[in-house]
């Protein structure tokens, strides 16, 4: 069965955001236990763009997926890493860390999916890293194309650092199109619309409306 969750909107740093997780009846999928989908929006020129100042994390990853714009992240390890379209940022607090994340100057739009994944007990106290992925799987199939963020999907696999087994797919469809998904029974997954609509077993989702499949659903 296909539950249906509707995102709480925002702001966060200035730009307007859709919090699809945690939320009423649903706090985590799998160790997802976050979901900001931020914009899309474009800035004039009075406007700076996102500006999030120092804040803390821990016990936990946050994963960014870049889809518009760019964004430059600092933290207290001393990393200076931008963000461009089709890259992860994947910041691993464990014991601590501390980070600022702003719109780089003269970019005019912003879209992105920012996600934390929560660390296993045992990896809670790990050592705090940033990881920068410019490169993933990419692929076209089924008239779209599918981005392999993290973990396992078929016969590829993506780099990304993992402490559970979790995957995340990004799947840009120009036009309308039908598309199977390989899933595996044991998990649960969470769909999500980020523009447009998707029809799930004759159920339409509008963006920023979550479909999540508990274990049991999945073909």
């Amino acid at each position: 069965m296909t539950q249906r969750f509707q995102a709480r909107t925002g702001e966060v740093g200035g730009i307007p955001v859709a919090r699809n997780l945690p939320t009423r009846g649903r706090r985590q999928i799998g160790a997802w236990c976050f979901l900001d989908h931020i914009g899309p929006v474009t800035f004039d020129e009075t406007e700076k763009g996102l500006r999030v100042g120092p804040h803390p994390h821990i016990g936990l990853q946050t994963f960014t997926w870049m889809i518009e714009g760019e964004l430059l992240h600092r933290d207290s390890l001393g990393t200076s890493q931008p963000i461009r379209p089709g890259e992860v940022n994947l910041m691993t607090a464990g014991h601590g860390i501390s980070h600022t994340e702003e719109s780089v100057f003269g970019e005019r739009s912003l879209h992105a999916a920012q996600l934390w994944i929560a660390l296993p007990e045992a990896d809670r106290d790990t050592t705090p890293r940033f990881d920068h992925y410019p490169t993933l799987p990419r692929w076209q199939n089924q008239g779209a194309t599918w981005t392999l963020l993290t973990g396992q999907y078929e016969s590829r696999t993506a780099d990304t650092l993992q402490y559970s087994p979790i995957m995340a797919l990004d799947i840009d469809c120009e036009l309308p199109q039908s598309i199977r998904l390989t899933l595996e029974p044991g998990f649960e997954y969470g769909i999500l619309p980020l523009t447009g609509t998707c029809d799930i077993e004759g159920e339409c989702f509008e963006a920023d409306e979550l479909a999540y499949l508990a274990p049991a659903s999945a073909p």
